[in-house]
């Protein structure tokens, strides 16, 4: 399980870090998700290379953040901005088009909504207060979805609607 309860914040101030802790932006946004298998295991293996540069690093480590994720090989917490800066980097290695770091959220909840999850689901695995919200900036309609819909309720109408017309047509109308 992941516990999401807190945000931090790094700024700098001549020769030392100034570190903020603050709870989330609302009672909505703390919350506890599962882990995948995949994710859960990609964690593990970031302890153990932790435990590792910790050993190797001795009193050069920087102990005072060992219950974070997200540090360095020497201990220190990666700055937030390090995800905005490296992630286009990591997209334009793969070929992939350039987008935020915080769309991924957005496609996580489109995703979601195809995969047939409530948007009362989605509002509470986001940290929304409502679902409003969720819908109106998170869900994105894929292209081609019109064309699906359009089919889908054709295939069902075409079951129960009948073929011919009620009434004949005149050809002198």
């Amino acid at each position: 399980m992941v516990f999401v309860q807190h945000q931090f914040n790094l700024r700098f101030q001549l020769d030392f870090t100034v570190f903020s802790h603050y709870t989330t932006k609302t009672d909505c946004s703390m919350r506890t998700l599962p882990l995948c298998p995949y994710t859960y295991q990609y964690f593990q293996n970031l302890r153990q290379q932790q435990f590792y540069y910790q050993e190797l690093c001795g009193n050069n480590y920087e102990w005072r953040f060992t219950d974070f994720v997200c540090v360095d090989k020497t201990g220190c917490l990666i700055q937030p901005d390090y995800i905005t800066h490296k992630f286009p980097q990591i997209l334009k290695k793969y070929d992939l088009r350039p987008i935020r770091f915080h769309d991924l959220r957005h496609s996580c909840a489109t995703i979601m909504l195809y995969l047939g999850y409530t948007l009362k689901d989605i509002q509470t695995w986001l940290g929304h207060s409502n679902y409003n919200f969720t819908a109106d900036t998170y869900i994105h309609s894929a292209s081609g979805v019109h064309e699906q819909m359009a089919e889908s309720f054709s295939a069902k109408l075409g079951n129960i609607l009948p073929t011919e017309l009620p009434f004949n047509i005149d050809e002198n109308c």
